[in-house]
């Protein structure tokens, strides 16, 4: 059988090698226990039963929690970490402020897992976009441990979604 090129039609099935795709992912989507729903993540160590805290990890972002929750923003937290000497999931001396923004805005660190959180648009292949309610979104409640309480992490957006609405907004004349 000759290979196929992205979006040629398989004859053999009538379907395109990203339908297939698609099938793919979303027979792997319906079984809680596959590899999709275990990927590595800061925090989070993989093993034979899924994701279980990494220990050292886990204090790390409990940490990170904790401080967005008495107030510190993302560049607070970003140089607190830096000041620690505390290594970047990817191992390096500086964190990014998106990487707090990351850790902050994933669920797994509450023990759900959501899939399709981005799809793929075929008028332009290989670009991801966020699925703001475009696609149905699959969510998985209490997959594995968490780092984080429920309620800790959906405080958490709350006071994002508040600081993020009051972005820009000052007190007084100026």
């Amino acid at each position: 059988m000759t290979q196929l090129e992205y979006g040629k039609v398989d004859r053999n099935r009538g379907k395109t090698k990203s339908e297939s795709i698609k099938r793919g992912l979303a027979r792997s989507a319906m079984d809680p226990n596959s590899a999709l729903f275990s990927k590595k993540c800061y925090g989070y160590k993989v093993t034979e039963k899924g994701l279980e805290p990494d220990p050292k990890e886990a204090e790390i972002v409990e940490w990170i929690f904790d401080a967005y929750l008495v107030g510190a923003g993302s560049h607070a937290i970003k140089k607190a970490l830096e000041f620690k000497g505390i290594p970047s999931p990817t191992g390096k001396k500086f964190w990014s402020k998106r990487t707090i923004e990351k850790i902050l805005n994933n669920e797994k660190y509450c023990g759900d897992v959501v899939f399709y959180k981005t799809y793929m648009e075929e008028s332009i292949p290989g670009k991801r976009i966020e699925n703001d309610g475009q696609h149905e979104k699959l969510v998985l409640k209490d997959h594995h441990p968490a780092i984080i309480s429920r309620a800790e992490f959906e405080l958490v957006q709350e006071m994002k979604q508040r600081r993020s609405r009051n972005a820009g907004v000052s007190e007084g004349p100026f």
